[in-house]
């Protein structure tokens, strides 16, 4: 209760080179979620399938924890989590941005970038919802946060698949949008945001291992990229519905 909240303290796991990590990981998805709105003329898949971009997101995350699983994936939790609760998860987080039009990237970033009021306050609905699910079922406990490092080579990665991205999308815009996932696949694991710790930390804000505000981080990067960039160029005007 109020005692729990008086003991909040920054998680140790939150330092200057995971927020590097998770600005610049943020600023990547803002980017590739603004060109596919721009070439695509809607908004980034978020809430319903998209073959082209959910396939770049596959490839993209399987080489990513192939290679870097010791370093970027807390594969230790996964492998004791319990399939049934996870799936249970995975339900209810479909369901809810199918409703809610959209997810953290629907909603959280583009929806703010396009200065979607609804979008401001499923913002703050689900936030407030994660947190209070995050606090009842404490999980701080059983996580074991693994450091998190800034990645030159994920970075000139996910730059370089938003370039030909950009490149593609008039002569070959099926090309772009698999580039598309597979860049916004790259920065998540840039921004550690494939880390249960990650989540856990920043809903969680009392729990036992200390608030991890990188999320937040995440959604900044994202938001100075993306906001300037909708306004000036009339992005959220040519992709008015969320998707």
């Amino acid at each position: 209760g109020y005692r729990k909240v008086c003991d909040m303290h920054l998680s140790p796991a939150f330092n200057a080179e995971s927020a590097v990590a998770a600005l610049v990981g943020g600023a990547g998805i803002g980017l590739v979620a603004t060109i596919y709105a721009a070439t695509n003329h809607h908004r980034m898949p978020s809430s319903s399938f998209n073959a082209q971009v959910h396939a770049g997101m596959i490839v993209a995350s399987a080489i990513a924890s192939s290679i870097l699983a010791p370093q970027f994936f807390e594969a230790e939790f996964m492998k004791s989590a319990s399939l049934t609760r996870l799936a249970f998860a995975g339900v209810l987080t479909g369901a809810g941005s199918k409703m809610g039009q959209g997810c953290t990237c629907g909603n959280g970033i583009q929806g703010l970038a396009a200065l979607s009021p609804a979008s401001g306050a499923f913002v703050v609905v689900f936030m407030a919802a994660g947190a209070a699910a995050a606090a009842l079922g404490d999980q701080s406990a059983a996580l074991r946060p693994t450091p998190t490092s800034f990645s030159w080579p994920l970075a000139a990665a996910a730059a370089g698949l938003a370039a030909v991205q950009l490149a593609a999308a008039r002569n070959h815009p099926a090309l772009s949008n698999v580039l598309c996932g597979g860049a916004f696949a790259v920065s998540l694991v840039q921004a550690s945001m494939v880390k249960p710790s990650k989540i856990d930390g920043f809903l969680n804000f009392a729990g036992a291992a200390g608030w991890d505000p990188s999320l937040a981080f995440v959604m900044g990067g994202a938001l100075l990229v993306a906001l300037p960039l909708w306004l000036v160029f009339g992005v959220a005007e040519a992709s008015s519905s969320i998707k």
